[in-house]
C-alpha cells in the first residue's frame, strides 16, 4: 500500500467519525429541552424584576405533541399546557387568566 492511499484512508476515517459525532452530538428536536431564567439578564416593563430564584420551562415530548410546564427552581409546576403542533389553541392550567390558551405550530 502507497504512503497516499494509507493517508487518504486516514483521512477519509476521520472526516467520517467527526461528521457522525457532531450530528450525533446536536439535539433531535430543538423544540424539546430545559430553560433557566436568568434574571439578572431579563427585563420587564412595565414593573420592577422579579426577585428570589428564577423560573424553569421544561419542553417534551408528550402523546405526538409536547408538555410544557413552568415555575419557580426547585419548586413544582405553576403552569401547564399539553398541547399538539396543529395551531389550536390549549388551554394553560394554573394561568391567572381563566381563559388563557396557547397554539403550537412546527
Amino acid at each position: 500500500m502507497s504512503k497516499r492511499s494509507v493517508l487518504l484512508i486516514v483521512f477519509t476515517l476521520t472526516t467520517v467519525l467527526t461528521v457522525r459525532f457532531a450530528v450525533s452530538a446536536q439535539s433531535a428536536d430543538p423544540w424539546f429541552g430545559t430553560w433557566k431564567q436568568n434574571l439578572a439578564r431579563s427585563t420587564y416593563s412595565p414593573g420592577p424584576t422579579p426577585t428570589g430564584p428564577g423560573g424553569i420551562r421544561k419542553e417534551e415530548p408528550w402523546e405526538g405533541g409536547l408538555k410544557s410546564t413552568q415555575g419557580p427552581e426547585g419548586q413544582p409546576a405553576r403552569l401547564e399546557v399539553i398541547a399538539k403542533f396543529d395551531g389550536k389553541d390549549y388551554p394553560v392550567k394554573g394561568a391567572a387568566a381563566a381563559n388563557t390558551t396557547r397554539a403550537y405550530t412546527q
